[in-house]
């Protein structure tokens, strides 16, 4: 469900994806993230949020509490997040 959407959005993160699993430059349970993407998805988010009033968090416990990733989401515009546990709360605190 989810390959058929990122096959149609976004090609080159598969084949970046696999050109680093062929390389052997992905370790086990990694994940591969479009941190552009991720930034300009935090911009939209975070201008629907203000034009509705509301306040927006990132959960940083489903994309494995990569501080880059927070650093994207950060950069994108959304300052706050979600710490479920210390190893999400260590990830937010480094970005």
């Amino acid at each position: 469900m989810f390959l058929d959407v990122l096959r149609r959005r976004n090609p080159a993160l598969i084949e970046a994806a696999i050109g680093l699993h062929q390389q052997g430059k992905l370790p086990a349970n990694a994940y591969v993230l479009d941190l552009d993407t991720v930034e300009r998805n935090a911009k939209v988010l975070k201008q629907e949020a203000d034009r509705l009033g509301l306040k927006i968090f990132a959960m940083t416990k489903q994309v494995g509490r990569s501080s880059s990733f927070c650093k994207a989401v950060m950069r994108g515009g959304i300052e706050r997040a979600v710490a479920v546990d210390m190893a999400c709360a260590r990830a937010t605190h480094k970005a």
